[in-house]
């Protein structure tokens, strides 16, 4: 069945990994009556947790939520990131890749930008302007002057010009699209997709890989697998990580991105639906809500 909320289903549960957009952050700001849900659950002693996608630190994802209400110790524990997992791993000198210097692509060359493109910042890899001076590539957030965009004739000139170099490439955010202020716009894990489909070696820090669900349960201890809840709005990161790490599975659908995918593809979105779409790709829907809260968002 289809369950109003995640109220509904969270006495199962002992612990809850939440995706931050199309979940509580639906690109406009955060939706407050989700939030509380999260507060909630905390206050009743659960642990929530964030797993996030972001290309950016934890606590820079912190910093940024806090300002907005989202306040660690009262609606979460801990917060994983993409952007993270990437920064530890060059931070440790494993980062697969041939050399030290690297090119972002779609380069944001604004300070209110940093924590994307800065993410190597202090440790010892060099940034280039030049592709052609380039060891590896880094695929920051498809933009023009700083703008998200949704049509994907706009990747070139940029995706192009990282296909003719050849080199690897290192992803810090698989999403593929999300919502931004009402709009289905590109992330990296769309061009990353091609660059893997035109022969290139491609990085992934995030969901769906396991690095980032094994590295949340590792560091809150021994957990129950039956008892812990991962809820998402995408079927290929969330649920398909989820799945692959062993645990239970949520999807959301009001502001979800498989939901946005599965309509306009003309499928309706009946329990039966939704669990096929799933299944075709390896992810396994224990759960679905219409939202987290049990008001409108």
């Amino acid at each position: 069945m289809i369950y109003k909320s995640l109220l509904d289903i969270a006495d199962n549960f002992d612990t809850f990994f939440f995706d931050a957009w199309g979940v509580f952050n639906i690109g406009g700001g955060l939706s407050q009556s989700a939030i509380a849900v999260m507060a909630d659950l905390v206050a009743r002693g659960k642990s929530v947790s964030l797993i996030s996608n972001a290309a950016q630190t934890p606590d820079v994802i912190g910093q940024k939520y806090s300002k907005q209400g989202l306040i660690q110790g009262t609606h979460y524990g801990h917060i994983f990131s993409g952007g993270g997992l990437y920064r530890d791993a060059a931070a440790r000198g494993e980062l697969p890749v041939p050399g030290k210097r690297y090119y972002i692509a779609w380069n944001i060359d604004n300070p209110a930008f940093k924590s994307f493109t800065g993410l190597l910042d202090g440790l010892d890899y060099q940034k280039v302007e030049s592709i052609d001076d380039a060891d590896f590539v880094y695929c920051c957030n498809p933009n023009i002057n700083g703008a998200p965009f949704s049509d994907e004739k706009k990747l070139e000139p940029e995706l192009s010009r990282v296909i003719a170099a050849g080199l690897p490439v290192v992803c810090a955010n698989p999403d593929m699209r999300v919502f931004n202020n009402g709009e289905s716009v590109i992330t990296p894990g769309f061009p990353c997709k091609i660059f893997e489909q035109r022969g290139l070696k491609v990085i992934y820090y995030g969901k769906p890989y396991p690095e980032i669900y094994t590295s949340a349960m590792s560091t809150l201890g021994d957990l129950e697998p039956m008892r812990t809840l991962m809820i998402g709005d995408t079927l290929e990161t969330d649920i398909l990580g989820a799945t692959r790490a062993g645990i239970k599975t949520c999807l959301t659908l009001a502001t979800g991105i498989s939901a946005d995918d599965l309509m306009s593809a003309g499928i309706a979105l009946t329990e039966e639906n939704i669990i096929a779409a799933g299944e075709k790709i390896g992810a396994r829907v224990d759960y679905i809500i219409e939202k987290v809260p049990a008001e409108d968002l």
